[in-house]
């Protein structure tokens, strides 16, 4: 009973302070962190689909078999693995808070730390724990003898709510790490026509002093 409590409060904890990083940025934001963030989560998996590919079919049905493949090379070991390693850019994006306020001149050294999170500070708590847990569990899983402990008999089944809480974290920390309305396209047009723009200046300069 208590340790299920714990369980619900702690998801609870961290969808909360999710959700509040989420509502603070901006649509932009979100569309550009997320397009980033697919593309380095569907890279980073791909082993994990290639080994499902390249399983042997046994005359089922397709999709179910298919799917059912795919969880089995998703097992619980690369589950807590993906989630230690989800929770890692949050981590150094507060390692690097802390080494630019600490370089940083003036008093206000936890002013230079909030403005570097935007927002993420709540997270760090909920990380930390997310992480020694996966840790835990991971070296319980590759450990016969730690197999038959509270601790994994009651974390084994929830490799994957783990896993899906690591993803909402790391994209906290995508999100946090690209900047306010910022958008690739429109920037690339933009110091290509300031390049642009300085090489005429440039040119006509040189005609005149000609």
């Amino acid at each position: 009973m208590l340790l299920t409590v714990l369980k619900y409060g702690f998801v609870a904890w961290v969808i909360i302070a999710l959700v509040r990083v989420f509502l603070g940025h901006s649509w932009a934001t979100h569309w550009v962190a997320f397009k980033k963030f697919v593309f380095i989560w569907v890279v980073s998996t791909s082993p994990v689909f290639c080994a499902a590919l390249l399983g042997r079919s046994h005359g089922g049905e397709v999709n179910s078999e298919f799917d059912s493949t795919v969880y089995h090379a998703f097992s619980l070991g690369e589950q807590f693995v993906y989630a230690a390693t989800f929770t890692a850019p949050l981590m150094y994006l507060f390692f690097e808070a802390v080494v630019i306020a600490v370089n940083a001149p003036g008093p206000d050294k936890l002013e230079h730390i909030r403005q570097r999170l935007r927002g993420i500070g709540s997270l760090l708590l909920p990380t930390l724990i997310l992480l020694v847990v996966t840790v835990l569990s991971f070296a319980a899983a590759r450990n016969a003898e730690f197999q038959e402990t509270f601790l994994f008999i009651f974390l084994g089944p929830q490799s994957l709510m783990i896993y899906i809480l690591s993803l909402g974290i790391w994209y906290a920390a995508v999100l946090a790490d690209t900047p306010p309305n910022m958008d690739f396209a429109e920037l690339t047009r933009r110091q290509t026509k300031q390049f642009a723009d300085q090489f005429k200046d440039r040119l006509r300069r040189e005609a005149q002093d000609g």
